[in-house]
């Protein structure tokens, strides 16, 4: 078809390990010093995951919406409940997959249908009341 696979695949690597290097320079400074456990840990494993299937893989905004929510989840829970952390989080993943499999961003076109009915609703009502006063 007429597209460079190799470059393609190539330029793909470049993009996304020059953000992981941006997140690296982001998180480099709270750690005291780097280890193996640190850097191979289930955590630092795990929360991309989590984070890019509860905001919802079938669009841009999906991943970062999970990211914003998790950033602060994340710190919340690990201090809160220590070590159980991971089990809570095993059981978010869980529920996400189970209840909301678009994440959360398969929620806005719900939500925007249901506010659009309302609007509708309260236009329709108050149009009805216009006309019964005149």
């Amino acid at each position: 078809m007429g597209v460079n696979t190799t470059m393609v695949k190539v330029l793909g690597f470049a993009v996304s390990a020059a953000f992981m290097g941006a997140a690296g320079v982001v998180t480099a400074p709270h750690l005291v010093y780097i280890d193996y456990r640190i850097a191979f840990g289930l955590g630092y494993s795990f929360m991309p995951i989590l984070m890019s299937v509860f905001g919802g893989m079938g669009v841009l905004y999906g991943p970062v919406l999970g990211a914003a929510i998790f950033a602060f989840l994340e710190r919340e829970i690990r201090t809160q409940l220590g070590e159980y952390s991971m089990l809570i989080f095993g059981a978010i993943l869980v529920l996400v997959i189970l209840f909301l499999p678009n994440g959360t961003a398969g929620l806005v076109p719900i939500l925007q249908g249901k506010l659009r009915g309302v609007i509708a609703r309260l236009r329709k009502g108050g149009q009805t009341e216009q006309h019964a006063n005149t």
